[in-house]
């Protein structure tokens, strides 16, 4: 595996995928610092890049993930230049969709919502993937239209991601792995 974050491994990537066997890349940018639940708040709609006078740890791991958006839009540059299918997931809320880079490129493909549930997780998780250069991924497009917190695909009531378990580990980490 590569740490992404280590510019050699970067450069090694963006020179692999420029290869003319590579055709298609799916990206799940981790969402950590850009999920509107972390507490407390890292970034926000006016500090994409993150917030002033962070702790020194909140600080490290903005940058780290800064360092991971970066990358990602250089794919997406990459992808849309040589007409390479891409495709992005990230939560609907995250806040990756609200980079100018992201809408610049959003316009330039199609942004697909959907609720895990109906994928069969136990929790509704509103999810949106950007697709370039890949109209069939339309049909993703799956919403549950179940009321007061009941999955329209189960009859049962989602799973709540809020807060953290016994162990203080955040509920919305078994949600992050698909």
């Amino acid at each position: 595996s590569y740490d992404l974050t280590q510019k050699v491994n970067k450069l090694r990537l963006l020179r692999r995928i420029q290869q003319p066997h590579v055709t298609a890349i799916h990206l799940a940018t981790p969402c950590t610092t850009l999920s509107n639940a972390r507490r407390p708040a890292v970034r926000d709609n006016e500090n994409l890049w993150g917030l002033r006078n962070l702790k020194p740890k909140d600080k490290q791991t903005v940058d780290e993930a800064n360092i991971l958006i970066h990358l990602t839009f250089d794919i997406m540059k990459i992808c849309h230049e040589r007409g390479i299918i891409l495709s992005l997931e990230n939560p609907q809320t995250s806040l990756i969709w609200t980079f100018p880079k992201m809408q610049y490129y959003s316009s330039q493909g199609l942004l697909v919502d959907f609720h895990m549930c109906q994928y069969g997780t136990k929790w509704r998780k509103a999810t949106r993937v950007f697709a370039l250069n890949f109209p069939r991924a339309a049909y993703l497009q799956r919403l549950c239209t179940g009321q007061r917190g009941v999955c329209s695909r189960t009859g049962i009531r989602h799973y709540v991601l809020e807060g953290r378990d016994e162990h203080n580990v955040l509920i919305t980490v078994p949600a992050q792995a698909y």
